[in-house]
Order: structure tokens, then C-alpha cells, then sequence
């Protein structure tokens, strides 16, 4: 009887022990979520306060530092500026003038066109001479070209009278030739053959032989570049351009070619 009180007693005191324990427990997780829950309560209300303050910075201090950047790099741009486009527009002007001169020296050659090619044309020249409107093809040496072509080998005079009176404008390595008419024909520059046969100033240098010898060995030739023009005895042996002419015969010689 007395055991069995004893095993009695140690069971409630057990389950006490066990209830206590549970209460404490729950007690210790409540108090662990209620901490829980005001962290978070902390951490939100810290994060609202913060995001406010962001919001109210931009408007009050980053923005007028901003646009007061943008004010002075404009004004710098404002002030700097001109002198670039002052020098710029300077640089530009010679090139312009020079591109305005090539225009009008291109519009003034297309208003003349060249004659057809083969045919003989009237130049407008006081001693009636009609110049052929192509070259011969090739280039001769002079006794071929006098045997060959006889009296339609411009001469020495002929060519003086076609440099005197005519307008000769360098143009498509040639000489584009106007006449006292407005008629225009065309000197193509087609370089020279030497002794070996070799072909040299192709494009750059004119050679023309005309019917007037000089002795034995050497005869009078007609040539221009770019900017020079000659008249000058050579060797008879050369290639050169021929270019022929015909004479009017209602027109007297001419006299006054120097």
C-alpha cells in the first residue's frame, strides 16, 4: 500500500514537471516570435524612413547641382565655340573660291562643245586656213609626214596664226582650241617617239611637226605643255603628232604672223 502511494505521488509529480516544462517552453517560443516580430517592425520602419529621405534629396540638393553643371558647360560651349567655327569657315573659304573657279572653268568648256572628229572646220582665222579636227594617227617622223601629206602639213605660219588668235584653255591632257567663231577643236598632248622608238610625255607634253625644214637634218615643230608653248627645230627622226589643214582659196597668205 504504501509503494503503491509512492508511485502515485512520482507519477504526478512527473507530469507537473512535464506540464511546467511545456508552459515554460511555449513561454520561451512566444517570446522569441514577439522579438521576431518587432525586428521586422524596426527594420520596415527604418527602410520607410530612409527611402523618404532619398526621395526628398534629389529635389532639394542633387538637382540644383545638376543644373548648375549643365549651365556652366553651356556657357563654356557658348563661349567656346566660335572661334573653332570663325577658323573652320576660314579654312573652308580658299577651297570653296577654288572649287567656285573650277565649276565656272568646267560650265564655261561644256558650252563649247568640240567638233565632230575627221572633218575640217572653220576656225574663223584671218587667213581662211581649215583646220582638221583630229589627229593623224600615230606619231611620224618628219620626212614620212611631208611626203605623205604634202601641202595638208600645216606650217610654220599656219601654227603661229592658230596660237595668235585662238583661245587655248589646258584641259583632259590636251588643248581644247577656240576660234575667233566660238568654233572649238582639240590638241590632245601625245607625247614623242626618240630614235629607239620608245614614246615618252604621253598626256603631259604636245609635239606637232609642221612643213617648214630647217637643213638636211632637222625641221620646225609646233609644242605646248600646261602652261608653255614652243616653236623649235628638232630632228627629223622623231615621231611626233601631225595634224592637217586646208587653205582657202579665196584668202589671201598671211603676212603679219611673227
Amino acid at each position: 500500500m504504501k509503494n503503491q502511494k509512492l508511485l502515485t505521488a512520482l507519477v504526478i509529480v512527473t507530469l507537473l514537471f512535464s506540464i511546467s516544462t511545456t508552459v515554460l517552453s511555449l513561454l520561451i517560443l512566444k517570446r522569441n516570435y514577439l522579438r521576431d516580430e518587432l525586428m521586422q517592425a524596426i527594420g520596415v520602419m527604418m527602410l520607410d524612413s530612409r527611402l523618404d529621405d532619398e526621395k526628398i534629396q534629389p529635389a532639394t540638393e542633387v538637382q540644383p547641382i545638376a543644373e548648375a553643371q549643365i549651365s556652366e558647360e553651356q556657357a563654356s560651349e557658348q563661349t567656346a565655340s566660335p572661334a573653332p567655327k570663325k577658323q573652320e569657315a576660314k579654312a573652308q573659304e580658299p577651297k570653296a573660291k577654288e572649287t567656285q573657279t573650277q565649276v565656272d572653268t568646267l560650265s564655261a568648256v561644256e558650252e563649247k562643245p568640240v567638233v565632230a572628229e575627221n572633218v575640217f572646220v572653220d576656225l574663223g582665222l584671218p587667213s581662211g586656213t581649215l583646220w582638221k579636227s583630229s589627229n593623224e594617227e600615230g606619231l611620224i617622223d618628219y620626212n614620212t609626214a611631208k611626203k605623205k601629206y604634202k601641202r595638208e602639213l600645216p606650217s610654220v605660219k599656219q601654227w603661229k596664226e592658230l596660237k595668235k588668235y585662238c583661245e587655248w584653255q589646258w584641259a583632259d591632257n590636251g588643248y581644247r582650241v577656240t576660234g575667233p567663231n566660238g568654233t572649238v577643236i582639240f590638241f590632245p598632248a601625245a607625247g614623242y617617239r626618240n630614235y629607239s622608238g620608245k614614246i615618252g610625255q604621253v598626256g603631259k607634253f604636245g609635239n606637232y611637226w609642221s612643213s617648214t625644214p630647217k637643213d638636211a637634218e632637222e625641221a620646225w615643230r609646233f609644242g605646248f605643255e600646261p602652261d608653255k608653248f614652243s616653236i623649235a627645230p628638232n630632228s627629223r627622226a622623231y615621231g611626233r603628232s601631225v595634224r592637217l589643214v586646208k587653205k582657202q582659196s579665196h584668202v589671201p597668205d598671211i603676212t603679219d604672223i611673227q
